[in-house]
């Protein structure tokens, strides 16, 4: 069996992890306020991660979803930016779902 944690595993923990951090900045940002762009581009990323790697799905989410959660809740004590973390869960299962379907 082939071991779970090669390189390409750990580079795309460091991807998500920084694009996480970023979009928590952004998403926390004065002059910024479209949530709808956020959502799409959590949507995406992690749509994109659950394709590459299904099996860690779940993991993809709480990465991606929780800088945006975390930022929200620490900086704006906006709590109801943790909805967010139900967008990435969807993103990242539907990626799952669709590279099982088509692979």
């Amino acid at each position: 069996m082939k071991h779970p944690f090669t390189i390409k595993f750990w580079l795309l923990i460091f991807i998500s992890i920084t694009i996480s951090i970023f979009y928590g900045w952004v998403d926390t940002r004065p002059s910024w306020d479209d949530t709808g762009i956020t959502v799409f581009a959590v949507l995406l990323t992690t749509f994109v991660f659950g394709m590459l790697q299904p099996r860690y799905a779940w993991l993809w989410a709480i990465i991606i979803g929780s800088g945006i959660a975390l930022f929200d809740a620490i900086l704006s004590h906006n709590y109801g930016a943790m909805m967010v973390l139900v967008f990435a869960f969807a993103g990242a299962y539907s990626g799952a779902l669709f590279k099982r379907i088509i692979v």
